[in-house]
């Protein structure tokens, strides 16, 4: 999940396409990743499990665009194929935004409204 994140951060919007299961891309191609124009702020790993050759990540990805915070709050499904992790999909899930006082979702140790909120302005 960490390196998948990286690649968005980073627009490896290649690498995000040969490490989506052939099964599961239904048409998504580099030039749709590549569109919008979005500053990804952190990412928080809130659990994973594998079970042999199948695993999942619940995360968010706290990000913003036009001046709107949000997040990919999502469960995400992976298969392990000839020593290869691939994501599948992913169940999308709703999250509040922090709170002023609440500590700020880039892990800076500033509190949000110190941080980041600054970016809404």
């Amino acid at each position: 999940m960490r390196s998948r994140y990286s690649a968005f951060v980073l627009r490896q919007f290649h690498y995000l396409i040969t490490t989506h299961h052939a099964d599961y891309l239904h048409g998504l191609t580099e030039q749709q990743l590549a569109q919008g124009d979005v500053q990804w702020l952190g990412l928080q790993v809130l659990s994973s499990k594998q079970e042999s050759d199948h695993g999942e990540v619940t995360f968010k990805a706290w990000f913003i665009e036009d001046k709107h915070i949000d997040a990919i709050y999502e469960c995400s499904s992976f298969i392990k194929q000839d020593g290869c992790w691939f994501y599948t999909h992913g169940q999308q899930m709703q999250t509040p935004l922090p709170s002023r006082n609440d500590a700020c979702i880039c892990s800076s140790g500033k509190k949000f409204k110190l941080c980041c909120a600054k970016l809404m302005r």
